[in-house]
C-alpha cells in the first residue's frame, strides 16, 4: 500500500472516530433532554390560570373588642364588701343588679347600739355579658394569675370590679406599621378572619386611624412606629367574643375578572416575564405580559389562557430535587 494511501485510511478512521465520539456525545444531550423532560412531567409542580378578582391589601392582626363596654367600679366609700356579684359569663339586662356592697362603720356604735349597715347597689348601664375583672389585692405575689372578685371580698374605694360587655357590636383593633399608613383611607374594606371561627368570614369598614404614632424602641437605636386602628364588624355571630384575635386584611383596591397566576410561577427570559407552560409530556418557556401584582398573585394581560398549566419551578430545579430524593 502506498504511503498516500495509508495517510487517506488514517484520515478516514479519525474521521470515523470523531463521527463517532460526536453521535455518543449528542446521545448523551437528548438523554439528558430527555430525563429532564421527563422528570418535569413527573415532578414539576404545577397551577393553573385562573379568572378570579385580584386585590391589593394590607395585612394585620389585631384582637376583638366591643364598641361599648363600662367598667363597675366601687364607689369613694371606704369599709366596702362584696354581697351580692353577677357571675362572669352571664347575660344582663339594662339597670339589673351587677354588685351590691355592704359597708360597716370601722369603730362600732358605742354601748349595746347595734353597728349600722348601710347597702349600696350598682346596676348595668346597658344589656351585654358580665366580665369578671382582677382583683389585684386578693391574691399573694406568688400567684401565677389573678383571680377575679367574688361575693365575699373587701374592696377599696374606687376598685374595678366587674365589666358589662355589649355583644351586639364589635370591633377589630390593631396597629399598622408605618409603611403601611400611608396606604389606607377611612371607610376602606376590610375582611377579618377570627381565629377560633374559622368556618366564617367577617367584613367590616376602616372607621379610625390614630393621627399619631406609637414610637417602641428596638434597642441598638432602632425604633418601631405604629398607628392604631380599628374596624367596626357589619355581620357578627354569637361566638364572637372579646379578647379574640384574628387577621385583618384591609382591601386598597380591587380589580374584578383578571386572569391570575401565582408571583412563583412567574420567571424572566432575556429580562421579561415568561411562565413554563405545559405542553403535553413536556414545558415550554412561554413569554407573558404582566399587570399589577400584590404579595401573592400577578395580573396576566396576555400570553396565557384560564385554565392552562404553568410550572411553579423550573424544570432543571424539579429535576435536581428528584436526583437528591434518589
Amino acid at each position: 500500500m502506498s504511503q498516500d494511501s495509508k495517510t487517506k485510511q488514517r484520515l478516514q478512521q479519525t474521521a470515523g472516530l470523531w463521527l463517532v465520539t460526536a453521535l455518543v456525545c449528542g446521545g448523551g444531550l437528548l438523554a439528558a433532554y430527555r430525563y429532564n423532560a421527563h422528570a418535569a412531567k413527573v415532578d414539576v409542580r404545577v397551577t393553573k390560570a385562573r379568572v378570579s378578582d385580584f386585590a391589593i391589601s394590607v395585612r394585620s392582626r389585631g384582637e376583638v373588642r366591643s364598641v361599648r363596654s363600662d367598667i363597675i367600679t366601687a364607689p369613694q366609700v371606704p369599709g366596702l364588701r362584696i354581697v351580692k356579684l353577677a357571675g362572669a359569663g352571664k347575660p344582663v339586662k339594662e339597670a339589673e343588679v351587677i354588685v351590691e356592697f355592704e359597708t360597716v362603720p370601722e369603730e362600732p356604735l358605742p354601748g349595746r347600739a347595734k353597728t349600722r349597715v348601710e347597702k349600696i347597689v350598682l346596676r348595668a348601664a346597658h344589656d351585654g355579658i358580665v366580665s369578671g375583672l382582677p382583683n389585684f389585692r386578693g391574691s399573694s405575689s406568688a400567684d401565677s394569675t389573678l383571680a377575679s372578685f367574688k361575693e365575699g371580698d373587701s374592696v377599696w374605694a374606687g376598685a374595678a370590679i366587674a365589666e358589662i360587655v355589649d355583644l351586639s357590636k364589635m370591633r377589630m383593633e390593631w396597629k399598622l406599621e408605618e409603611v403601611d399608613r400611608g396606604k389606607v383611607q377611612l371607610k376602606q374594606p376590610v375582611k377579618i378572619r377570627v381565629d377560633g371561627i374559622a368556618d366564617k368570614e367577617f367584613t367590616a369598614n376602616l372607621d379610625w386611624i390614630s393621627p399619631t404614632a406609637t414610637i417602641a424602641f428596638k434597642g441598638m437605636g432602632l425604633t418601631e412606629k405604629t398607628f392604631a386602628v380599628y374596624a367596626t364588624f357589619r355581620n357578627t355571630d354569637r361566638r364572637l367574643k372579646p379578647g379574640m384575635t384574628g387577621a385583618a386584611e384591609i382591601v386598597i383596591e380591587r380589580q374584578p375578572g383578571q386572569l391570575m397566576i401565582p408571583i412563583r410561577a412567574s420567571f424572566t427570559e432575556d429580562g421579561k416575564p415568561a411562565v413554563y407552560l405545559q405542553k403535553g409530556d413536556e414545558f415550554v418557556l412561554h413569554p407573558i405580559e404582566v399587570g399589577k401584582r400584590n404579595d401573592t398573585d400577578i395580573v396576566v394581560l396576555k400570553g396565557l389562557q384560564p385554565g392552562e398549566a404553568v410550572a411553579l419551578e423550573t424544570p432543571a430545579e424539579a429535576a435536581k430535587r428528584a436526583r437528591m430524593l434518589q
